[in-house]
């Protein structure tokens, strides 16, 4: 099974997507939920504070973490719905 777990950045005020070079915080959670994976299974993570999430991605499932109400706001909105619907992908916001 293909694994896909993200941590989502914010929206600026302009509504881009905030990013940055340097990071104050390191969440621990997806790096955690990568090793306790059994092997047989494909993990990627990816913090959208310095790459872009892949909407193209063949992942079976797709995990979310947000520190914030603000971060998940990509998660609800019609454009990923729309692409998530059409690929018949699984997504577990926590």
């Amino acid at each position: 099974m293909k694994i896909y777990l993200i941590s989502p950045t914010h929206y600026n005020a302009d509504g881009s997507l905030h990013k940055t070079t340097r990071y104050w915080t390191s969440g621990m959670t997806l790096p955690y939920l990568k090793q306790l994976t059994p092997s047989e299974h494909q993990v990627t993570m990816v913090d959208e504070l310095f790459y872009d999430v892949d909407l193209e991605s063949d992942a079976d499932v797709v995990g979310l973490t947000a520190m914030g109400r603000r971060s998940l706001a990509p998660i609800s909105s019609p454009t990923t719905t729309a692409r998530a619907a059409r690929r018949s992908c699984s997504a577990a916001p926590g």
